[in-house]
């Protein structure tokens, strides 16, 4: 029991500095500065660093002026490209490949246009385009996958489809045997997520928010939906679920088990009906203002009830229809929202175009980290442990 004991306090040390470290505005650090801000033992930390040098995530850095006259203190800095994540994106029609280093910056991308199902993608697709890649895999932690569906990472399989042009090709199904396959054929590690949650983590990151902040990450893609972050950790539902806003409804007729949900008629179907517009494919030139405005109302009542229910304040805006429309539709959903809500809702627009992939290796960053910082792993290789993983 005390060998137990004593290597989870190991590991636990280790993940504390290497937080600490990455952490750090300008990820330069002396171990008298670490010792002080985490309050382990300096013979503790002396053991740590020389881990972490030892793996290559930290390197010596010249040296700084210590607090003691006439010394100066050795300096290490953090390095991001001691090892990466993969993540892939697929929304049936496009494959998006990410390169994510330790920062969870992407530092190489790809994009190509597939049309297959799910289970061939996993199954033969995705090893074939990671090591057309040229990723050096032995520096690899994984490969997180992002799908357009409600997903059960831990039993990896999709629980719900709410898209319906995706049916028949990422339907409800157990996906554990081709994600069997494919750890198989990279020796790597798989991880798999619904889109929209990989989208808001990826947003989180790059806003570097600090631990327990509230963010709502709204996609406007094919369909609509959300990705929540509450008190800085990701939601998902008991039925892996949650966010499907488009499914929201003000309209006491309507039915939520009809195919489309409410808020997805009111912006998609609407906007053919009413409009004669389809959104995902008509050129800007063709979108009448008048059916800006409605997207703009239908989505600030959505957002607004988020807040007020939720006492949410940060919304991101996201989405390949949202990135066409551009600051026009932002614009006019924030107008709106400074009377629908109780309190000053930030709404700002998705900082970058990889977000679902970028999430998706974000996410498998944070759960191979303690494999990472462990003994266990061998420096530069995975070390043969497969399957699910609690999340």
């Amino acid at each position: 029991m005390k060998a137990v004991l004593s290597a989870d306090m190991k590991d636990q040390n280790r993940m504390l500095v290497y937080q600490t470290i990455q952490a750090r505005a300008g990820q330069r650090v002396t171990r008298t500065e670490i010792k002080r801000e985490t309050g382990i033992s300096g013979t503790t930390i002396l053991k740590i660093f020389e881990f972490l040098e030892s793996r290559g995530i930290i390197r010596p850095a010249g040296s700084i002026d210590s607090p003691e006259p006439g010394r100066r203190a050795g300096a290490y800095c953090f390095v991001p490209e001691s090892a990466y994540a993969l993540g892939a994106s697929y929304d049936g029609g496009v494959l998006e490949l990410s390169l994510v280093n330790l920062n969870y910056e992407t530092v190489r991308r790809t994009a190509v246009e597939l049309r297959t199902d799910v289970s061939t993608l996993i199954a033969r697709e995705l090893s074939r385009r990671v090591r057309e890649l040229g990723v050096d895999l032995a520096k690899v932690l994984g490969l997180g996958i992002s799908l357009p569906a409600s997903v059960d990472g831990a039993r990896r399989r999709i629980s719900y489809q709410a898209v319906p042009g995706l049916y028949g090709r990422m339907s409800k199904e157990d996906l554990s045997a081709e994600c069997a396959a494919l750890e198989d054929a990279l020796g790597l590690p798989v991880l798999l997520e619904n889109d929209v949650n990989c989208a808001a983590v990826a947003e989180y990151r790059a806003r570097e928010l600090p631990e327990g902040e509230d963010l709502a990450y709204i996609m406007l893609g094919g369909g609509v939906g959300a990705g929540l972050i509450l008190d800085g950790a990701l939601r998902r539902g008991g039925s892996f679920s949650c966010g499907e806003i488009a499914y929201m409804v003000w309209d006491k007729n309507f039915s939520a088990r009809s195919g489309y949900g409410y808020l997805e008629h009111q912006l998609y179907g609407r906007a053919q009906s009413d409009f004669g517009v389809d959104l995902l494919s008509a050129p800007l030139e063709k979108v009448p203002a008048s059916l800006l405005e409605h997207a703009a109302d239908e989505l600030s009542l959505a957002i607004a009830n988020l807040s007020n229910a939720l006492d949410i304040t940060r919304f991101i805006l996201g989405g390949r229809t949202a990135n066409r429309f551009g600051a026009e539709l932002l614009d006019a959903i924030c107008s709106r929202l400074e009377r629908l809500c109780v309190h000053n809702v930030d709404l700002s627009a998705a900082k970058s175009q990889d977000n679902c992939a970028r999430g998706a290796a974000s996410l498998l960053i944070d759960r191979e980290l303690p494999r990472l910082l462990s003994d266990a792993r061998q420096t530069g290789s995975f070390n043969g442990t497969r399957g699910p993983y609690p999340e």
